[in-house]
C-alpha cells in the first residue's frame, strides 16, 4: 500500500466504525407546530402573526429577520385559490435568535396585513406591507409556511371570515 493511500484507508475505516446503524439512525432535528394568529387591524384589514410550539423534548433557537416576512402564504374559498398581490417591499432588517424551551411556544409578529380588493393594480399599491387577495370579500382558509434557520416549521393554517 503506498504511503498516501494509508491515511486514506484509515479514514474510510473510522468513517464505517461511527456511523450510525439502521436502529441508531440520525440525530433528528427538531420540528415547530405552528398557528398562524388573525387580529383586526382597521379599515377591513386583518394583521399576522405566527405562534410556534415546541412539542419536543429540548430546546429549539430559530433564527430569522424583523420585521418578519419570510413566509409563503395562500388563500382558498370553496376549493379556489384567491391570488394574494404583495408590493415591493425595501427595508432594513434586524436579526433575531429565539430560543424556544420545551413545551413552550413563541410568537412571532409581522408587519403585514391583509384586505380585499378584486381591482387591486399588479403593482399591489404603495403599502408595502398590504398585501390584497384579489377578490370580494369572503371566508378564507390562508395557509402559511414560515421559512426560519434552526428547525423545520409546519403548516400554519387559519381561517379568516371578513367582517
Amino acid at each position: 500500500m503506498s504511503g498516501r493511500a494509508f491515511p486514506f484507508c484509515v479514514l474510510v475505516v473510522l468513517l464505517f466504525t461511527h456511523w450510525p446503524t439502521p436502529r441508531e439512525g440520525w440525530p433528528r432535528m427538531e420540528s415547530l407546530a405552528c398557528s398562524l394568529h388573525l387580529s383586526p387591524a382597521g379599515a377591513g384589514e386583518t394583521g399576522l402573526a405566527f405562534e410556534l410550539r415546541n412539542t419536543g423534548d429540548r430546546p429549539v433557537t430559530v433564527q430569522y429577520f424583523r420585521p418578519y416576512v419570510a413566509f409563503d402564504l395562500t388563500a382558498r374559498t370553496d376549493g379556489t385559490e384567491i391570488a394574494i398581490v404583495q408590493p415591493a417591499y425595501d427595508t432594513g432588517l434586524q436579526p433575531v435568535t429565539v430560543t424556544i424551551p420545551a413545551g413552550e411556544s413563541a410568537r412571532i409578529e409581522t408587519p403585514i396585513r391583509l384586505r380585499f380588493d378584486p381591482d387591486v393594480p399588479p403593482s399591489g399599491g404603495d403599502v408595502p406591507t398590504r398585501w390584497t387577495l384579489q377578490h370580494d370579500p369572503v371566508p378564507v382558509v390562508l395557509r402559511a409556511t414560515p421559512h426560519l434557520e434552526g428547525a423545520p416549521v409546519g403548516l400554519c393554517e387559519a381561517r379568516w371570515v371578513p367582517a
